[in-house]
């Protein structure tokens, strides 16, 4: 199916043949569309609305989105090779086996996202709502996690080393499953994790 930008909703439709390379999209809104293996290079898209859209194999690359709801959405494969997001809100979405290298989250509601496996390193994920959000087996190595809401998620075998934790918020987090190695965290972590772990913290 051609893609016209002029159209302000498509739903049910697939436009993984479409292209999209450095296209600027505003207010279009999308439900339940396919974008199987599209061609998003370059895209901007501004106050947009993705809902239970596929985007496995798309190819992300450099593309930029500004307040746009990718909401219930599959990247499974798809490549966000120096993509960025600011202000996005991506609840429900799966990144799990995209290509994240270079991927910039600026701000914005990530709960409830997986990141299962997902290769994290160095990313900047500074004030992200990161609530009831999946990490297992993620490399967070040297990520930047710091005043993040991570209430309720889950880092089972996640890798934790060099990682900065102060000022985040981790209830209801299983401590004993993270893995911890010259992770930076603050004083009252500190206690609040040591308690989870059965310790009596006295002074």
């Amino acid at each position: 199916m051609e893609f016209d930008a002029a159209c302000k909703q498509y739903e049910g439709q697939d436009l993984g043949d479409a292209t999209f390379t450095d296209l600027e999209l505003r207010g279009i809104r999308f439900v339940n569309c396919r974008f199987h293996g599209a061609s998003m290079g370059g895209l901007i898209t501004r106050d947009c609305a993705f809902l239970n859209c596929n985007f496995s194999f798309a190819s992300l690359h450099g593309s930029m989105h500004y307040a746009t709801l990718f909401q219930n959405c599959t990247f499974h494969g798809a490549s966000l090779f120096s993509a960025e997001m600011e202000g996005c809100n991506c609840s429900g979405s799966s990144f799990a086996g995209a290509n994240l290298t270079g991927f910039a989250i600026r701000g914005g509601n990530f709960s409830d996202t997986v990141f299962d496996g997902c290769d994290l390193r160095r990313m900047d994920l500074q004030g992200v709502c990161l609530a009831h959000a999946f990490f297992q087996g993620a490399n967070l190595e040297k990520a930047d996690l710091r005043g993040c809401d991570c209430s309720h998620a889950v880092f089972a075998d996640a890798a934790l080393k060099g990682a900065d934790l102060r000022g985040a918020r981790f209830n209801g987090v299983d401590v004993r499953q993270m893995r911890f190695q010259e992770t930076k965290i603050d004083l009252e972590q500190a206690v609040r994790f040591a308690e989870s772990l059965g310790c009596i913290v006295s002074g």
